[in-house]
């Protein structure tokens, strides 16, 4: 999904993308996509396994056993 307003676009003026039904039809679909995305979920949330290794990660730090460093 690309913008379909390029520099070679004849109509191309400063108020195009509120008249223009090419931009209209791809924002529409940019929106549409948005609101597919929100629906899934929240994608970048912690694994169980992530949550498991940070706990494990501080409980070493407390201990004083931090190796990576």
């Amino acid at each position: 999904m690309t913008c379909p307003c390029g520099k070679d676009c004849r109509e191309r003026s400063a108020e195009c993308h509120s008249r223009c039904e090419r931009y209209l039809a791809y924002e529409r679909e940019k929106h549409a996509e948005y609101a597919r995305k929100a629906a899934r979920g929240d994608r970048n949330g912690k694994t169980c396994g992530m949550e498991r290794m940070g706990r494990e990660s501080a409980r070493k730090e407390r201990e004083g056993r931090r190796h990576w460093r």
